[in-house]
């Protein structure tokens, strides 16, 4: 992948971390805390260190999901058409 194409990736997945920040509930504040980009050789990875992230996205059998994830992504694709 070309430099270019790299530091585009990074820089809409940095946009994609800050609305999952936004979106994302706090409890202790760990799992907003966690959410970062990095950039890798075929773009960029949005990652969190708190294991329990999907927990919270997507729910359990004694917890509601509270999507965070997926919401962010949307409004970034929505807002990249839309320019």
């Amino acid at each position: 992948m070309r430099v270019a194409a790299r530091a585009k990736s990074l820089e809409v997945a940095e946009e994609i971390v800050a609305e999952i920040k936004l979106l994302a509930p706090v409890d202790t504040g760990r799992l907003k805390m966690g959410y970062h980009a990095e950039a890798r050789s075929r773009g960029a990875v949005i990652v969190n260190d708190v294991y329990y992230w999907k927990y919270v996205e997507y729910g359990t059998s004694r917890n509601e999901a509270q999507p965070h994830v997926r919401p962010a992504i949307e409004l970034v694709k929505l807002r990249k058409k839309a320019t």
